[in-house]
């Protein structure tokens, strides 16, 4: 039997151009490999390292996120009255 596996394409793979999504992918993979560690962990002072790191990935893929969304061209909604 033979198995295909389909990489779905999500809206940012749409939108974005291929650096940045790359960067996003990094990020992302990242977190959640900081993310599994502080799960992980048991000792307490590694953990609080771990959150601090998690907390800079976080604050700077919101960041990115927050840059694409302000550079991307807005659209005007149409209003429809009801009479």
């Amino acid at each position: 039997m033979i198995c295909r596996i389909e990489k779905r394409q999500t809206t940012w793979d749409i939108l974005l151009p291929s650096p940045l999504r790359s960067m996003l992918r990094r990020l992302d993979d990242r977190i959640k490999e900081l993310s599994a560690k502080a799960v992980a962990t048991s000792d307490p002072p590694e953990l609080e390292k771990i959150l601090r790191q998690l907390q800079v990935a976080l604050h700077e893929q919101s960041e990115r996120v927050r840059k694409m969304v302000s550079d991307y061209p807005r659209v005007e909604r149409r209003s429809t009255k009801k009479d």
